[in-house]
């Protein structure tokens, strides 16, 4: 299963808005900024295997967070990290592998929640 075309496109818009608000923001999108994505799913196994996949290329992997959400069902959030320099290209190409594992191993791009980064003079 892949990412639906309307998917994709929700997705790179996102990203070009939040390249935009960092270049509005002062951030120096030619230099290197942290990225961290963001996962909602819901098993911790789901996790973990995103996880090894992403782990062995290079990405920091941070503890998953049990949440529980307001009809009562617990969901796993975890974030994975790494350095990119935010070109629209190379974010585009982070965040499509992104929502490809989550396709993978949840069923859906949903899982994919994004990334944020800090601003960078």
């Amino acid at each position: 299963m892949t990412e639906k075309i309307h998917e994709r496109q929700e997705r790179e818009n996102q990203d070009i808005e939040t390249l935009a608000a960092l270049e509005d923001a002062g951030s120096n999108l030619t230099k290197v900024h942290y990225l961290e994505h963001y996962f909602l799913v819901d098993t911790i196994e789901t996790a973990e295997k995103i996880a090894e996949v992403l782990h062995v290329k290079g990405y920091d992997i941070y503890e998953p967070s049990e949440q529980l959400s307001e009809d009562g069902l617990r969901y796993y959030v975890f974030i994975v990290g790494k350095n990119c320099i935010p070109t629209k290209e190379n974010v585009w190409e982070e965040t499509k592998q992104m929502a490809e594992l989550a396709i993978l191993y949840s069923g859906t791009c949903d899982s994919y929640d994004g990334w944020e980064t800090q601003v960078i003079e």
